[in-house]
């Protein structure tokens, strides 16, 4: 059984042209109001799945968020496959449109997210920036 949305997020929901920023709170539902919108989206529209982009900051949210708007759109085989949906981080989703394209640009190698450790590595501190560029 699905819980019933607030008035705030059922504006959220119910919004289906365009895109939308959603910003709240830990536990205050915009994982549910994500799922809600799409299945909205592809109910009300003829908007096919692969024309859908949902961006999370967290890989975590980004597989909750998969296995949520599966579980609810199962049955809508009408709709689409659900899996078309480009879910994920903003780094995973630019990656792999890096990859899909790259061809239309000058990278020559295979790219990869970096980690902790060589983030580590080519990190500089802002300040250190700015004194060294800094004219005396």
């Amino acid at each position: 059984m699905r819980a019933s949305p607030n008035p705030e997020q059922l504006e959220v929901i119910q919004s289906i042209s365009g895109p939308l920023l959603v910003v709240a709170g830990p536990g205050s539902g915009k994982t549910f109001c994500l799922v809600e919108r799409v299945a909205n989206i592809l109910v009300s529209t003829k908007v096919l799945p692969e024309r859908i982009l949902v961006s999370t900051f967290t890989e975590k949210a980004a597989k909750e968020l998969v296995t949520r708007i599966t579980t609810r759109l199962g049955g809508l085989e009408r709709l689409g496959n659900p899996l078309d949906l480009t879910v994920g981080t903003l780094h995973s989703i630019f990656l792999k449109l890096l990859e899909e394209f790259r061809a239309y640009t000058r990278i020559q190698k295979k790219l990869h997210c970096a980690g902790p450790i060589r983030s580590a590595v080519f990190f500089v501190p802002t300040s250190q920036r700015v004194q060294r560029h800094r004219r005396h």
